[in-house]
């Protein structure tokens, strides 16, 4: 039996495979494009973004080297959602799973929201969930970028810094935009911080990074450039923009200590394509344990029907 799968077994109160379910549900649901993801050639693959008490409850990390090894409860729910894509779902490389390259993300990514150094709302809350609501959100990322800016010591500096190394004129997207149209921005602590203490909120923050984060057309090669903005939906605009609307930027705080920050996106950055959040609701005896067994179902259904 494969050892994440074991794993999981093993977890008495069934907290961790509820955990699972819930991220299997999301991967599920129609309006997250998990054929374009677990069958593209591109690198794309899920993410799974905690919160919640079940974050203390399993021993999920959100702190230094989040996205990173040393946290067995990160590996375990991160493999175990490879495993149900590729032994349930089908998605086997090389046959449904056609990705060029891949990239790490694809063996295991999990990773917990740091909200006790967070300055601002957590990630669940923000998307509507109760505080105490245990919450697994899930994401299409195809890589990451280190932002490093150890030398700004205001928050616009970051701001900057953070924008500017979301352009990248090879991020797979459309309709106009580069990458998926809802980057993810995990930011340290520190970073957080030092927003915060300048006096911007979390939807500050995001429209600062998204009114500097532009690249002219004319950076973009002349094949590419026709293809981005004919879909735009100002074919004649001079830029083109990593989202339509300030809203559409997901800002995580996680990791430790530090001013190194994630850009995640498409193919280099870790880019948001779609975000579903799947509440982790108590059986009827008062265990967190699987509520719909459809689910698994639904990801055989969606992977088969567009392979």
């Amino acid at each position: 039996m494969p050892l994440p799968v074991a794993g999981l077994m093993s977890d008495q109160d069934g907290t961790a495979v509820a955990e699972a379910y819930a991220a299997v549900d999301a991967l599920s649901d129609m309006n997250f494009n998990l054929v374009g993801i677990a069958t593209t050639t591109g690198s794309a693959a899920p993410i799974y973004i905690v919160n919640g008490p079940i974050v203390e409850r399993i021993g999920l990390n959100g702190k230094n080297n989040a996205l990173g090894s040393g946290h067995r409860a990160n590996a375990t729910i991160g493999r175990a959602m490879t495993l149900i894509l590729q032994n349930i779902g089908g998605a086997i490389p090389g046959e449904v799973d056609m990705a060029t390259l891949g990239q790490p993300a694809k063996y295991s990514c999990c990773f917990a929201e740091n909200v006790a150094e967070s300055p601002w709302s957590a990630l669940h809350v923000e998307r509507g969930f109760a505080p105490d609501a245990s919450v697994v959100t899930v994401v299409g990322i195809a890589g990451t970028v280190e932002v490093n800016d150890s030398d700004s010591q205001q928050a616009a500096g970051l701001a900057q810094t953070f924008a500017q190394s979301m352009l990248i004129a090879g991020v797979s997207g459309g309709a106009g935009l580069l990458g998926g149209g809802e980057p993810l921005c995990i930011l340290p602590p520190e970073w957080a911080a030092m927003f915060h203490r300048d006096g911007m909120s979390k939807q500050q923050v995001k429209k600062v990074i998204w009114e500097q984060a532009t690249l002219p057309i004319d950076k973009l090669a002349p094949a590419v450039r026709k293809h981005r903005m004919g879909a735009a939906s100002d074919p004649s605009a001079k830029v083109i923009r990593v989202a339509e609307k300030p809203d559409d930027l997901m800002i995580v705080v996680a990791g430790g200590v530090g001013r190194k920050a994630i850009a995640p996106g498409d193919v280099a950055q870790l880019q948001l394509r779609r975000c579903l959040a799947g509440p982790l609701k108590p059986a009827d005896d008062g265990r967190l344990f699987p509520h719909r067994h459809q689910a698994s179902h639904r990801v055989v259904q969606q992977l088969h029907s567009g392979a």
